[in-house]
């Protein structure tokens, strides 16, 4: 078997080159020279953690009012906001074409209305890195991902080709990403935080996140603001400037999530193991409910937001939709994030992809392919495409509205399956499915 080596060029992190490419790739020993970001710093050809980690911006929050704004009187808890910010911030979603963040935007609906994807589903092009894939972000003609191998990096390609636009940047630790515009975001594991300029892969600012230890859930970005969920003693969730860096505010949870924090009007939802879920003023992080239950335990998963009803998973006490002033409206039963478009639901539990009506919950289909269906569907609205992937490497394309099956075609390998840290993403009429060490085109 002929096995691909994509060999890196040394390439720099602000420079347009072709590293990578790919089609026609030749074999040979891989790890070229990478770009090392921030918190690390060069030995031989890797970067490394560093022990202290530099900032462009003050980290160190002063002039924060610090006090227990929307305090709930069980918990305690409460958020420290700026004082004087007032300016407007929207809130709108990615719908024009780009994929921001884990589960393509910030209210993690897996959809995009005005997407259209060639079929039958036709493979573009593959890329194989020297790691695992995350989720892509899509910006404009480029396509960015996060890899982790024994050297983290991240890296920009091109949407129409595969072939390299910048990077690799490399990373001590392995990073998550969101974009907001043209600002690409990369936290890490411990807690660093930092901005890089989509276009150009430049490093725009770094910071370190205080109190909390774990930082497992993917960041969200939306509005000039950052939003990131950490744990370790209890729960924090954060909200970054995206210029500066500067924490803008924090707010005490119960125990932490796993998962990323949803948005949507104006709000931001964090949920927790027990179907715990506070929901935040996004500007001021004062908090407007908070969703208790029989037990407190830490994890959790992101939730996702579709019109006016909060979904979430939980492994402890079941699946429930909230409304957005916090009562209970319905439950459900998924695997991944449930996935939204034109009124219905479509839920991956065991194999099997369901749709439903959202807000009545009554079935409309349910497709189960080659029984090993394991990711999200992805909604393409434009062409009422609806794709999922399998472990055995199948991706699938449906039929929004039917669920009859319009075509297949498979990666070479099976598709990436971790639910609160991966996902498929769509821009620029192509669907990005990361498969093991490969990012495939279609």
């Amino acid at each position: 078997m002929n096995i691909k080596v994509y060999v890196f060029l040394g390439c720099t992190a602000v420079s347009s080159c072709g590293g990578r490419s790919a089609t026609n790739v030749g074999t040979g020993a891989g790890g070229g020279s990478v770009v090392c970001g921030p918190g690390t710093v060069q030995v031989r050809d890797e970067c490394l953690p560093s022990s202290g980690v530099t900032s462009d911006a003050d980290a160190s929050n002063d002039g924060l009012i610090t006090g227990a704004f929307g305090a709930d009187a069980s918990t305690g808890r409460g958020s420290s906001v700026e004082a004087g910010e007032d300016a407007p911030i929207s809130f709108t979603g990615s719908d024009g074409g780009s994929t921001s963040g884990f589960a393509i935007d910030q209210a993690h609906d897996n959809a995009e209305s005005t997407a259209v994807v060639r079929s039958p589903l036709t493979q573009a092009w593959m890329v194989e890195f020297q790691g695992p894939v995350s989720y892509p972000l899509v910006l404009g003609t480029t396509a960015i991902v996060a890899t982790s191998a024994s050297q983290a990096s991240i890296e920009a390609v091109d949407l129409a080709t595969g072939t390299t636009v910048w990077g690799p940047l490399g990373f001590g630790d392995p990073v998550q990403l969101a974009a907001d515009g043209n600002t690409v975001v990369a936290l890490d594991q411990n807690g660093v935080l930092t901005a890089i300029d989509g276009t150009t892969g430049k490093q725009m600012w770094s910071t370190q996140l205080v109190t909390q230890s774990e930082f497992d859930a993917p960041p969200v970005a939306v509005g000039g603001l950052v939003y990131v969920n950490g744990l370790g003693s209890g729960g924090t969730t954060y909200a970054v400037d995206e210029k500066t860096g500067a924490t803008v505010w924090s707010a005490d949870t119960v125990a932490g999530s796993f998962g990323a924090v949803g948005v949507a009007g104006g709000v931001v939802y964090e949920a927790e193991a027990c179907d715990q879920v506070s929901a935040f003023d996004a500007l001021t992080g004062v908090l407007r409910w908070y969703h208790s239950t029989s037990c407190e335990r830490g994890g959790g998963a992101a939730p996702a937001i579709y019109q006016g009803l909060v979904w979430v998973r939980d492994w402890a006490l079941g699946d429930i939709i909230l409304d957005t002033s916090g009562a209970v409206h319905g439950s459900f039963v998924a695997t991944n994030v449930p996935s939204f478009f034109g009124g219905s639901a479509f839920l991956q539990s065991m194999g099997t992809l369901t749709a439903v009506d959202a807000q009545t919950k009554l079935k409309q289909w349910s497709f189960n392919g080659d029984s090993q269906l394991c990711t999200s569907a992805i909604v393409a609205g434009g062409g009422a495409q609806v794709f999922v992937g399998s472990q055995t490497g199948n991706v699938y394309e449906l039929d929004a509205t039917t669920g009859t099956q319009i075509s297949v075609s498979n990666t070479g390998n099976p598709v990436t399956c971790g639910s609160e840290t991966q996902s498929i993403a769509l821009g620029g009429g192509h669907l990005l499915v990361p498969a093991g060490n490969s990012l495939v085109a279609y």
